[in-house]
């Protein structure tokens, strides 16, 4: 199975190029990293070489190296000896950053996105320094314009993954700690406030108790403030007292580096995926549990509503306000809005079955892709 990428859409988004077989595309980006912008771009790659297309690749020195399927790999090191020729399209995927090269004398597209609601004035000029900027969907679209970026500057090419990885039912689950007769409840996420982590350890605390048969695995990694397990502790200690422990259901804390190959392994763990985040610009993990065919509870707001709605999704009662920025612009976590504590455990019970039909299989549903891409 390929990634269904529409490839036409890569081929010729840039106007100075209308004849899109005379284009060679140089990316540029880490491409052999662990993160979301990383892990896009090896789909863009894979899903272009796939069709025909013979791009190649400037890859930057691994901040945080992952390990790579054995094609993925070999795909990368073609794509980085392969030399430009030709009309030469640069596309840069990474976040914008002071001091990021351009490619002399031929048109520069960024690939950009933002979790707020409105453009950090700092890369602004960033992305005004690029002939265009391709967004993941309508909501980096109309952000991205609110923030001063020309419309006719922007196009719309949504996310993809690799399907051949994520495939329900083609790994061995991982072993996540969880009790084995419990509906597991699966999160990961970077531990900052923009996803949401004191929203739903207050909502899970408030929804379930001991005897539920449920359990949430929290899948995450740290930014430097602190050890996770202490942090979490400390917050449902303040919020419901000293042995709150034996007041709740379980919580699993796996805080692993997993390389991209093992993500899967992680869902497959799962009975279903919640993330009440304050905004995404794509959702990967949305994505990734989806295709992995798990029932998925998220934010009804920001990028991942291009993808996620009423037919495929539950929803917490959660959003991010409108000043969703100050958690970028000057590391103060934006309020979560839209519903109390106590209302927004409707999230959970709405997806978790009675202990006993916990382990009954749980509906396998597909995301429904954006024109440029799809699960089936």
């Amino acid at each position: 199975m390929s990634d269904h990428l529409d490839v036409s859409l890569l081929m010729t988004k840039n106007a100075n190029f209308q004849n899109s077989a005379a284009v060679h595309q140089v990316w540029a980006g880490w491409a052999r990293d662990a993160s979301g912008f990383a892990d896009e771009l090896r789909g863009f790659l894979r899903a272009v070489e796939a069709n025909g297309g013979r791009p190649s690749l400037m890859n930057f020195p691994s901040i945080v190296p992952t390990e790579l399927t054995e094609a993925d790999g070999h795909t990368l090191f073609m794509q980085e000896r392969r030399p430009a020729h030709g009309r030469v399209l640069a596309i840069h995927s990474y976040v914008p950053w002071a001091g990021q090269p351009t490619v002399a004398d031929v048109p520069n597209v960024v690939r950009a996105m933002f979790e707020t609601d409105r453009l950090p004035q700092r890369r602004l000029p960033l992305l005004l320094d690029r002939d265009e900027v391709w967004v993941p969907g309508d909501f980096a679209l109309e952000t991205f314009e609110r923030g001063g970026v020309p419309r006719e500057r922007m196009h719309v090419l949504g996310g993809t993954l690799d399907f051949d990885l994520f495939t329900p039912d083609a790994v061995e689950p991982a072993a996540l700690g969880a009790p084995a007769d419990h509906f597991t409840f699966l999160t990961n996420f970077a531990f900052s406030e923009r996803k949401g982590w004191r929203h739903l350890l207050r909502a899970w605390a408030l929804a379930f108790g001991p005897d539920d048969g449920v359990c949430l695995v929290l899948k995450v990694h740290s930014e430097g403030k602190g050890p996770v397990l202490q942090r979490i502790a400390a917050f449902l200690e303040a919020e419901h007292g000293s042995g709150w422990g034996t007041r709740t259901a379980p919580i699993v804390v796996v805080d692993d580096v997993l390389a991209a190959t093992e993500m899967p392994r992680l869902y497959a763990a799962a009975d279903a995926y919640v993330l009440p985040t304050r905004g995404e610009g794509w959702g990967r993990p949305y994505m990734e549990a989806m295709a992995m065919g798990l029932p998925t509870i998220g934010s009804r707001w920001s990028g991942n509503l291009e993808f996620m709605h009423d037919g495929n999704s539950c929803w917490s009662t959660a959003r991010s306000s409108r000043s969703s920025t100050a958690w970028r612009s000057s590391s103060t976590p934006a309020p979560a809005t839209g519903g109390s504590s106590r209302t927004s455990t409707r999230w959970s019970r709405s997806c978790a079955p009675s202990p006993a039909t916990a382990r009954e299989p749980a509906p396998r549903p597909r995301p429904r892709g954006p024109s440029c891409w799809s699960a089936s």
